[in-house]
């Protein structure tokens, strides 16, 4: 495979979030397997990502059990376009995003039923943004799940 100039773009911040991804000490050593699973998909879609000039600006991991959702707070600034993406372990099916803005207003969500939503928006106003996380389909409970928020 052939890397162009904007993956050596991303190659540094995905290095980190592959180290974000990883456990810390005193977790089980299944959590170790299912955080690497995280962090190659992440790494993946990222690599699309790559193509049109996103970069990296942060990771967010967590466990959930089907049907449960996590609300998360992004730090989103006007005059850029994002892309929020998530992936899950191998044992998840469906996991769901939804953004909020500081009103409580929905703003875009993905709720296709697969196991990498995306989100891409360009807001209008900088602040705190309210991601809800939602696993919808999980085989082995709790799934594994990381969010990347990009920029460009």
């Amino acid at each position: 495979m052939l890397f162009n100039n904007r993956f050596k773009k991303l190659a540094i911040p995905l290095f980190s979030a592959s180290i974000v991804l990883i456990p810390t000490v005193g977790m089980a050593q299944d959590s170790d397997i299912f955080l690497r699973q995280l962090a190659r998909q992440l790494y993946q879609i990222a690599l699309r990502a790559a193509g049109q000039d996103y970069s990296l600006v942060t990771v967010e991991h967590g466990t959930l059990h089907p049907e449960q959702t996590e609300s998360l707070t992004v730090s989103i600034t006007s005059g850029y376009s994002y892309a929020i993406v998530g992936v899950c372990d191998n044992d998840c099916n469906d996991i769901d995003l939804h953004l909020y803005d500081g009103n409580n207003n929905l703003i875009d969500f993905d709720i296709d039923n697969d196991d990498t939503p995306v989100i891409v928006v360009s807001p209008r106003q900088s602040g705190e943004y309210r991601l809800r996380v939602a696993m919808v389909r999980c085989s082995d409970s709790p799934c594994y799940y990381g969010v990347g928020l990009f920029n460009r």
